[in-house]
């Protein structure tokens, strides 16, 4: 055999070596990357029924709370009929039974809850009706029951029945929450409408707050989109009690003056300030200078979840239901998600994985060193939601737009120690984006 014979051998060995050895390890990644897929996929199922719990769980929380706002507004409102005002403190709410329960406990008792607050919300509604029509009591219970007939066999006392399965249970569970919610915000516009403030403390207060809007469709208020609004009062200072679709608003005050002059102004700042922005999650500690802005610097991001054609854009999915950065879900098209740990070094963060018609969440914890009010510069491509220490300051317009880091602005409370941040972000199409930006007062 000729030199250029063994030459040719040698590279043709070589070669064929080279695309078994390379198809080999295609083949072992792809192998890996199923059983990956596999495991995550074990993990989601394993956790759907600590899930399924947890928002079972919630949702009796809720129903306990909007029983207990219920009792409340109708005795405030007693009050003021017979002319008497209330100089007690509130009655303290029964402490949570911690014990462990089962589900058909846990059912039992949200029925009560739930027909216990059902009935306190339409007698008040009874009573507003009999009020502006002239009618009696009697007659306007019969006409608020007829347009409120309730829906899922709770709102009639029936109940599942002792063969009714988790799932039953755990689905009507979820019917009476939302019923509820709904009338406690229909409740709070009336007072309004009858110019009544109710005498709420400010627990009390947030609560209604937090109660009324858990609902994703009376989660728009944020007033109306405006573009500035201060919560800081809300949050932690006395309130004027006067209640309009579950917002709690302050008296004498003209907002749409003082929040189109806080939008200038707070825009003006930022801008100015764009080139200059510092990442990092700690705030208030000595040599922070007046007027500037930070960035969380680091996010947990888990997504996608499905929104095929926008549908989904009322849904809520798990992590509004838990936070739990060891949990993994299914996502788009079942295909399991986890929270990811993501760094931060530019005012828009991009999720890990954008796809189009999707819903992403954002968590991140910021320190600070004492309690504080500041204001938060937001903006999203597209539809975003933002919760700050379970309170939902922000939710912005559903229409699918650019990304702007001066969408919206909203003054928080911020506690000493550690506040938790989570924002929910919508993708409709080409692209999404969202950013926070805090000024540092």
């Amino acid at each position: 055999m000729t030199l250029l014979a063994h030459r040719h051998a040698y590279l043709y060995s070589l070669v064929t070596h080279g695309v078994l050895l390379a198809a080999l390890l295609l083949f072992d990644q792809h192998s890996a990357q199923i059983q990956t897929v596999a495991r995550r996929s074990d993990a989601a199922r394993a956790h759907t029924p600590v899930l399924e719990r947890n928002e079972t769980e919630a949702g009796a929380d809720r129903l306990r709370k909007i029983r207990e706002l219920a009792e409340r507004l109708e005795h405030e409102r007693t009050n003021q009929e017979v002319g008497q005002t209330s100089k007690s403190e509130p009655t303290a709410p029964q402490a949570k039974n911690t014990s462990p329960r089962d589900l058909p406990q846990v059912y039992e008792q949200s029925k009560r809850d739930y027909l216990s607050a059902r009935q306190q919300l339409l007698t008040i509604e009874a009573k507003h009706l009999a009020k502006i029509t002239g009618q009696s009591l009697a007659s306007a219970q019969t006409t608020v029951e007829a347009q409120r007939p309730g829906s899922g066999s709770g709102s009639k006392g029936t109940g599942t029945g002792a063969g009714a399965s988790n799932s039953q249970m755990q689905a009507e569970i979820g019917q009476m929450q939302l019923d509820a919610q709904q009338m406690l915000g229909r409740v709070l516009e009336l007072q309004r409408a009858d110019q009544q403030g109710v005498s709420l403390s400010s627990e009390e207060a947030r609560s209604a707050y937090r109660m009324a809007n858990t609902s994703q469709q009376l989660a728009e208020e944020a007033r109306g989109f405006a573009p500035a609004v201060d919560w800081t009062r809300l949050m932690g200072r006395p309130l004027s009690g006067v209640a309009i679709n579950g917002v709690l608003d302050h008296e004498d005050v003209d907002f749409r003056q003082v929040e189109s002059q806080a939008e200038r102004k707070l825009r003006s700042n930022f801008l100015s300030h764009a080139e200059s922005v510092r990442f990092g999650r700690r705030i208030g500690k000595t040599g922070t200078e007046h007027g500037e802005w930070i960035c969380p610097d680091a996010w947990y991001i888990i997504g996608p979840f499905d929104n095929p054609r926008r549908e989904a854009i009322d849904k809520s999915f798990p992590p509004e239901v838990e936070i739990d950065r060891d949990a993994t879900y299914f996502g788009k098209d079942g295909q399991p998600v986890s929270w990811e740990y993501t760094r931060v070094s530019q005012i828009g963060v991009i999720p890990p994985h954008p796809e189009e018609y999707a819903i992403y969440y954002a968590y991140t914890e910021i320190y600070a060193a004492q309690e504080m009010d500041c204001w938060l510069a937001l903006g999203s491509d597209d539809h975003s939601k933002l919760w700050v220490n379970g309170f939902l300051v922000w939710s912005g317009t559903r229409n699918l737009k650019n990304w702007s880091p001066t969408e919206g602005f909203r003054r928080v409370r911020l506690n000493a120690g550690f506040n938790r941040f989570l924002l929910r972000l919508e993708n409709g199409w080409n692209g999404t984006m969202f950013s926070i930006a805090i000024q540092l007062e």
